[in-house]
């Protein structure tokens, strides 16, 4: 029963706000690309994951440090792979190869900045918004046996899935 009433309450939610800042992100990946730019001596789409693997692992002959999952599973089979292909562009990767590769550290740095407002635009803000329901509120549901310790989880939107990483963003879309 409180389940149900806290998913017919919902959760009040300011779609204003949230289109703001979607803009603000905008604005300030583009400042970030045109650095980006300047640093890496490219023009190359920085939100596509395929155009950053070729610039780090083709253009810049970085080493393949960490591979996605799909390409850590299909190694675990036994598939012979292209590991540049496969390899990961997510932002602890590129923490890694900045510790690792100082000329190219500062750029790294940036680009993973990038792909934080990237990911928090898309998930948190955008399409959060479009969830609104005419009541000014995202109604969730609420499942008490969605996690193995039993704790309470929520779906569509999930909203325990916050970034908590990364305190500046975590504490806007909390606004």
């Amino acid at each position: 029963r409180a389940l149900a009433e806290m998913e017919y309450n919902g959760q009040e939610v300011d779609e204003q706000y949230l289109v703001e800042f979607a803009h603000e992100l905008d604005d300030e990946m583009s400042r970030m690309a045109i650095k980006l730019s300047r640093k890496f001596n490219t023009s190359t789409d920085f939100g596509s994951d395929t155009a950053v693997r070729d610039l780090l692992y083709n253009h810049l002959r970085l080493p393949v440090v960490k591979l996605t999952e799909k390409g850590n599973q299909l190694e675990r089979e036994g598939v012979k792979i292209d590991r540049v292909e496969f390899a990961s562009v997510d932002r602890s990767t590129l923490i890694t190869l900045g510790r690792e590769h100082d000329k190219h550290k500062e750029a790294l740095e940036l680009l993973g900045e990038y792909k934080v407002r990237q990911k928090v635009r898309s998930t948190y803000t955008l399409s959060l918004a479009h969830k609104i329901g005419k009541d000014g509120k995202i109604h969730p549901s609420f499942l008490s046996h969605g996690t193995a310790t039993g704790r309470l989880s929520s779906r569509d939107p999930n909203f325990q899935n916050i970034p908590s990483r990364h305190k500046l963003m975590a504490k806007k879309i909390r606004r």
